[in-house]
């Protein structure tokens, strides 16, 4: 997961728009507020994941971290980091039977060994009940199911990364240098 966030400072000079870089490479306070801004994204992700009940083993809960942010200039650059499935929690995925619009889609409904070796592990790590002897086949049934249906959206992401989260973030920022902000997001998180 990755979005890229420019920051410059609007100036209006003799009635027309001028753009002048701020710099914030040197600024403590506005790398704090972007690690208060950060702990508390994570931390509302979690809840939303909470909230859609999208934790089957608690790895997409956990797996949300942040890389350290890379502050040049007026550039800034935020690389969140969490599970390489959270879009198809997020988004859903139509099964093989049925289409309800998600960008995903299943293709077939035989399921990969992958998906068999991930469900079977679900199984374990929720202490299902099922026979060591059973494993493989309850796995496989399961996945197939999974791959008939589809999955649900549980937009964890789409709750929480809002146009009123970045403009926090915009407002705070503008507060600390004295000058006015605009957050141009250049790329949001892939689909």
């Amino acid at each position: 997961m990755k979005f890229d966030v420019s920051l410059t400072s609007q100036l209006s000079s003799k009635g027309s728009d001028v753009t002048e870089s701020v710099s914030l490479t040197d600024s403590k306070d506005v790398q704090m507020q972007i690690l208060r801004w950060l702990a508390d994204l994570i931390k509302d992700m979690q809840g939303a994941i909470d909230k859609y009940d999208a934790k089957a083993t608690l790895n997409l809960r956990q797996s949300f971290g942040a890389s350290p942010f890379k502050l040049n200039g007026n550039q800034l650059s935020i690389d969140l980091e969490g599970a390489d499935y959270w879009k198809f929690v997020n988004y859903g995925v139509n099964g093989v039977q049925n289409n309800r619009g998600r960008p995903y889609s299943f293709r077939s409904i035989q399921p990969s060994a992958q998906d068999v070796a991930d469900i079977r592990k679900w199984i374990v790590d929720k202490a299902l009940g099922v026979p060591a002897d059973e494993l493989d086949g309850a796995a496989y049934n399961i996945a197939r199911a999974i791959k008939r249906r589809g999955i649900e959206p549980r937009p964890f992401y789409t709750d929480t990364m809002t146009d009123k989260r970045v403009n926090e973030l915009t407002v705070t920022i503008a507060d600390i240098t004295g000058k006015q902000i605009s957050l141009k997001l250049l790329s949001t998180f892939e689909k």
